[in-house]
């Protein structure tokens, strides 16, 4: 049996197979895949499940990121691609280990390892968590690991700098220079996150004259 259900990411659709006991698997977008297409899919991927050939979570990690940053480079701005590629690349190396191996533990480790930077952890955890809910989408997966895992809570700060301090730094980071001294006066007047700013791309404040 297969059905139509909005995708937990953006609200779109999605044809959905039921396969017992309460669980589902997409199969493919609507619209993108007609219904009579939906319905053989459905029909093969339930054929092979039942002499336990079907195996979804079978394709990699980097595989599957590879495919997801794809998506996301063709439908969202470059730095939010380049932000979402730097993340899941840099703080979470899983390699060829299976996407369906990959448990809510291995990830909360790698998560861990951000403890100091709340602020970095969470956004990490919000970019991997998007990335499970595509694969769910896709068919990759059947749930997310980090359907329920909790984000760390900010600490407030306990007040912000004066204008003279403010000026104070952006003197002393004109006089050291260098990259340093413009990422940290990038972060002055773009209140951007200093990974954010270190991360950017030349071509984001350094454009080519014609």
């Amino acid at each position: 049996m297969i059905y139509t259900a909005p995708r937990r990411q953006g609200g779109a659709k999605s044809f959905i197979v039921l396969l017992g006991s309460g669980r589902r698997q997409a199969i493919g977008r609507y619209r993108a895949l007609s219904l009579a297409k939906a319905g053989e899919k459905a029909k093969i991927i339930l054929a092979e499940r039942a002499i336990g050939k079907h195996q979804p979570s079978a394709i990699s990690w980097k595989k599957a990121v590879a495919e997801y940053l794809e998506v996301v480079k063709a439908k969202r701005r470059p730095h939010t691609h380049h932000e979402y590629a730097r993340t899941l690349k840099r703080y979470f190396p899983f390699g060829v280990t299976r996407l369906g191996e990959i448990t809510k533990l291995d990830i909360s480790q790698k998560l861990a390892r951000l403890k100091d930077a709340p602020s970095q952890q969470n956004h990490a955890a919000i970019y991997v968590k998007v990335f499970f809910n595509w694969a769910i989408a896709e068919g990759y997966l059947e749930t997310n690991p980090l359907q329920h895992y909790k984000q760390a809570k900010k600490t407030r700060r306990k007040r912000i700098l004066t204008d003279d301090e403010l000026q104070a730094v952006w003197n002393a980071a004109g006089e050291i220079g260098g990259m340093f001294g413009v990422i940290v006066q990038l972060i002055i007047v773009s209140g951007q996150r200093r990974g954010e700013i270190a991360a950017l791309l030349e071509s984001y404040y350094c454009p080519r004259s014609r």
